[in-house]
Formats: C-alpha cells, sequence, structure tokens
C-alpha cells in the first residue's frame, strides 16, 4: 500500500526547473539529512510548525480586518506567499526524502506530511482569498 504513495510523491514533487522563487527560506531543511529520512522528516515536521504559526498570523490578522474598518489586506497576502513559498519548499523536500529508501513508519509520515503542507496551503490560499477584498 505505502508503494503507490511513495511513488506518486516521488513522482509529483521532484525537483522542476522554473518553479517560482519564494520570498521564505526554509529554516529547519536539510539536505544533508536526505539520506537519513527519520531526521529529514523530523526537520519537515517544524517547518509545517512554521507553516501553522503563519496561518494562525493570518487568521488573527483576518479578525483584525474584520473589527477595525481599514486595516490593511497587504499583511495577509504577504502571510500567504510565505506559506505557498513552505509548501512548495517542504514538497520538493518530502520527494527528495521519499527517492530514497523509507520504512513503513517512514512512507506514512511522508503522507501524513504531504497531507498537512497542503491543508496549511489550501487555508492560506482560503483566507487570503476570502479577505481580499475586504479593506
Amino acid at each position: 500500500m505505502t508503494g503507490p504513495i511513495v511513488r506518486l510523491t516521488r513522482r509529483l514533487f521532484r525537483d522542476r526547473p522554473g518553479l517560482p522563487t519564494t520570498s521564505i527560506i526554509p529554516k529547519y531543511l536539510d539536505d544533508t539529512l536526505i539520506d537519513t529520512a527519520t531526521l529529514a522528516l523530523d526537520r519537515v515536521g517544524l517547518e509545517i510548525g512554521r507553516m501553522g504559526s503563519r496561518v494562525h498570523a493570518m487568521i488573527e490578522r483576518a479578525v483584525l480586518m474584520v473589527t477595525q474598518p481599514g486595516a490593511r489586506h497587504e499583511e495577509l497576502k504577504m502571510l500567504d506567499d510565505e506559506l505557498d513559498g513552505l509548501y512548495l519548499n517542504i514538497n520538493a523536500y518530502l520527494g527528495r526524502v521519499s527517492a530514497g529508501p523509507l520504512s513503513t513508519d517512514e512512507a506514512k509520515r511522508v503522507r501524513l506530511y504531504v497531507g498537512a503542507s497542503t491543508l496549511f496551503e489550501n487555508m492560506g490560499d482560503e483566507i487570503e482569498t476570502r479577505f481580499a477584498n475586504a479593506d
């Protein structure tokens, strides 16, 4: 069961030339850990935590936009751009980690992290889109 998921992840998130450059640099992803999946995945978890912090900041900013007339949308856009960048970097990194051998537990973590990063990225897009015209 994990084999097809790993192959799909490898195909979807391998390094691709022409990916947009991002406004945020991953803080924890370390290419020297790619061959040590458990350690590399620990680092991915930390980056996903950074995504969660940005979604939290976006929610706070959205509440401010609703409660205080004149609050600006630019910060939401910036935070969403950061989420997009983290999403691309995390999933490209997961693709590189998946290129090596993975235990069943590591393959499960890859799937979990792909899902979590996608969820946070979608949340950011939804918040940014819904509040785009609020200012």
